[in-house]
């Protein structure tokens, strides 16, 4: 999806289509986020929770939650994720509004349990820019840069 505007047209017409494709709804709230239209994305969303998918509803909001740094409303976000299940995703999320937020210990704690449930986490964590403000501690190249 290097072409935003392609995939967009392209996605379009598949939704017009063939309405209620979650696979479309999703790519295209993907599509709208990375062209920073989050207008257009919220709408996606909206139709996408009409069709009850809720962890791609809850992946795209905090998609678009730290697209906009709207740092409450992830925080809101991880709260319901919290109350429906823990997973390794919650974790990451969770490090990533405290590193946004100058909790930085917390921060690592978060990322480190995030890790130990998915060691995928660990190579999301070496390239994501949410990380910019704890990514020169010590504890942080530790847990990333590790070969557990």
């Amino acid at each position: 999806m290097k072409n935003n505007k392609a995939a967009e047209k392209v996605l379009l017409e598949v939704k017009g289509k063939k309405e209620g494709l979650s696979e479309v709804l999703f790519a295209l709230s993907t599509c709208y986020i990375n062209q920073s239209k989050y207008d257009k994305a919220k709408k996606m969303i909206e139709q996408l929770n009409q069709e009850k998918e809720r962890r791609l509803i809850l992946s795209l909001k905090m998609k678009l939650a730290l697209e906009q740094c709207s740092y409450e409303e992830i925080a809101n976000l991880l709260r319901e994720i919290k109350r429906k299940e823990k997973n390794a995703e919650y974790w990451y999320i969770l490090a990533i509004l405290q590193a946004n937020t100058r909790r930085e210990r917390k921060a690592i704690k978060s990322l480190r349990k995030a890790i130990t449930m998915d060691k995928s986490m660990q190579n999301e964590a070496k390239k994501d820019t949410h990380f910019m403000m704890i990514r020169e501690l010590v504890e942080f190249k530790h847990i990333v840069y590790s070969r557990q």
